[in-house]
């Protein structure tokens, strides 16, 4: 089922800043992922098609707060949380063996090694105009 392409944007900037990673970046892997959807297509679950041991493993964190039940997986709000959890992650590895910043493609395939991403550009173009307006429907994030 599509979702709202403007809420699931805001919670993508909501989620980059609380976890400090790129908001356009969720909102275009849920783009490319999903078309930004909450339906599924498998084994693949929700907005972004995590699979169950991906949820599993990014669901539950301390240091950040988050304690997300298994069947909970296909809640697109708690899904943008944990997404946003495994690109921090996924961010975090990628600096610590590369000693430098990973570009998105890069970072991308360091979370989902055997993807193709010929369609990443395009969802990141076809979700640039939702960036800024959630941005402003979301100062609280942002101060």
């Amino acid at each position: 089922m599509p979702l709202d392409r403007a809420s699931i944007a805001e919670e993508c900037v909501r989620q980059g800043v609380y976890f400090g990673v790129e908001p356009h970046y969720l909102l275009a892997v849920a783009e490319v992922r999903s078309g930004i959807s909450s339906d599924d297509d498998g084994v693949r679950k929700g907005l972004f098609r995590l699979t169950q041991a991906e949820w599993d493993a990014n669901s539950n964190d301390d240091e950040f707060d988050i304690h997300f039940t298994s069947a909970q997986i296909s809640s697109p709000l708690r899904q943008c949380a944990a997404f946003a959890l495994m690109t921090n992650r996924a961010f975090s590895a990628f600096v610590k063996a590369n000693n430098r910043n990973p570009s998105t493609k890069e970072l991308y395939l360091q979370q989902f090694p055997a993807s193709d991403t010929t369609g990443l550009q395009k969802a990141l173009d076809d979700t640039a105009a939702l960036i800024g307006p959630a941005a402003k429907a979301t100062p609280e994030q942002l101060q």
